[in-house]
């Protein structure tokens, strides 16, 4: 399951997050269930371009993560996962 694809309700959604119009009284958002990987989330959002052959897709691509520690673990299983 790919989380959506880029599209008018994405970047609304992206804009209300950041005016802040969406965020309950103690800072949290609220992020809507289809948004979820329920799978290995390298794999679901990089997919061919995992391959050494296809690395120009790579900066088409990305993962966000709340936090840099958690930031640095899909690094790592990014990198590990180009070595096959």
């Amino acid at each position: 399951m790919r989380a959506r694809e880029p599209g008018i309700e994405w970047n609304e959604g992206l804009l209300e997050i950041d005016n802040d119009d969406c965020n309950d009284v103690d800072g949290c958002v609220q992020v809507p269930e289809d948004m979820f990987c329920d799978s290995d989330i390298v794999r679901e959002i990089f997919r061919t371009a995992l391959h050494p052959s296809n690395t120009s897709e790579l900066c088409e691509r990305a993962i966000l993560a709340p936090k840099n520690v958690h930031v640095q673990s899909l690094n790592d299983v990014t990198l590990d996962a180009l070595k096959m």
